[in-house]
């Protein structure tokens, strides 16, 4: 069975942006264990965390997960086109 070029690019747009939120969130999580000196929230939900800090966990990490898988995305996009992706 023969896969697709759509199915190919697909997957291959997949894999970069969840390599991409991989490794933002471990560098997001290095950051905040540099800036706070604590570990970050394994759950913002829980009674035990403060708003203040969950608040601050989600928004950051939601964001810069987010542009990074959509930075991915758009690269993998000019693969897909015949060009060179540029390093920003």
């Amino acid at each position: 069975m023969k896969i697709s070029d759509e199915t190919t690019w697909k997957a291959v747009t997949f894999a970069a942006a969840a390599g991409a939120a991989f490794a933002t969130r471990f560098v997001l999580k290095h950051g905040w264990r540099t800036a706070t000196g604590k570990e970050p929230p394994a759950n913002p939900a829980s009674a035990d965390t403060a708003w203040s800090e969950a608040l601050t966990w989600t928004v950051a990490s939601s964001l810069v997960v987010g542009v990074a898988r959509l930075v991915a995305k758009r690269q993998a996009g000019l693969l897909k086109r015949g060009e060179v992706p540029a390093l920003m």
